[in-house]
C-alpha cells in the first residue's frame, strides 16, 4: 500500500515542479509537464536498462566457488598377456 502513495507522491512532486517552472518560463503547463515527463524517463531509463543488461551478460566469476571437475571413472589396468 505504501507503494502506491509513493507513486502518487512522486506524479504530484513532478507536476508542481513543472507548473512552478512554466510560470517562470511562461509556458503552457501541458508543454512542460510533457518535457519533465520525458526529462524524468530519460533518467530513469538511464539508471535501469545498464543494470539490466549488466545482470542479463555479466557474471562475477571471481566470486563463484571454485569446483573441481567430476573424477572419471578409471577401470582399473587389467593385465595385458601376450599370446603368440
Amino acid at each position: 500500500m505504501e507503494h502506491i502513495y509513493t507513486v502518487a507522491a512522486l506524479w504530484l512532486g513532478l507536476a508542481v515542479i513543472s507548473a512552478v517552472a512554466a510560470y517562470h518560463l511562461r509556458l503552457s503547463i501541458a508543454l512542460v509537464e510533457i518535457c519533465v515527463g520525458i526529462l524524468v524517463a530519460v533518467v530513469i531509463a538511464s539508471a535501469i536498462v545498464p543494470t539490466l543488461i549488466a545482470g542479463l551478460f555479466f557474471l562475477p566469476r571471481h566470486l563463484l566457488p571454485v569446483t573441481k571437475p567430476p573424477a572419471e571413472a578409471v577401470a582399473p589396468e587389467e593385465e595385458m598377456t601376450e599370446e603368440g
